[in-house]
């Protein structure tokens, strides 16, 4: 967390006004994800999996942005690497979900049975976005700021998913 000097004395900032757009952002992209979940598993609907899964990657563009402002103090260079990966994973699903509303409001003719062009299977959407996830992680555990056992959690619950 940043301090500013006040009076020979460091005091904690308060949460910026991005870092309250990011925060609400990423429950919103917690939320869009559980819906994407049910949406692609449960009813099977491909309209409403397109669109949460564009909804998350677009609102998850914010949190890493905020993650690595918070992440750069430990190392500037692996933080930056992360924003990067998690920016390419989060337009990866963005795209992804893009392309999958748009076959569902507009169909064409025939879709061949191809995975998606941009994003295949999934590649950037959980693979790239993964393995900066794993990097993050790496970094809040090292930087020592956070408790190790939580971080370890949500590193695995957010694998699995």
């Amino acid at each position: 967390m940043t301090t500013q000097p006040f009076e020979n004395e460091a005091a904690p900032l308060r949460p910026t006004s991005f870092e309250r757009f990011a925060g609400t952002c990423a429950v919103l992209a917690g939320v869009a994800g559980f819906l994407y979940a049910v949406s692609f598993v449960v009813l099977q609907n491909v309209l409403l999996s397109g669109m949460f899964l564009m909804l998350g990657g677009l609102l998850s563009t914010a949190v890493l942005a905020a993650v690595y402002d918070r992440l750069r103090e430990t190392d500037a260079s692996f933080a930056l690497w992360a924003l990067l990966l998690g920016i390419a994973g989060a337009l990866g699903s963005a795209v992804h979900g893009g392309y999958d509303l748009a076959n569902a409001i507009n169909p064409p003719p025939s879709i061949p049975d191809l995975p998606n062009p941009v994003d295949p299977r999934g590649l950037l959407t959980f693979g790239i976005a993964g393995v900066a996830l794993f990097v993050v992680a790496w970094l809040i555990v090292r930087g020592g700021k956070f408790p190790k056992a939580r971080v370890i959690w949500l590193t695995f619950q957010q694998s699995c998913s």
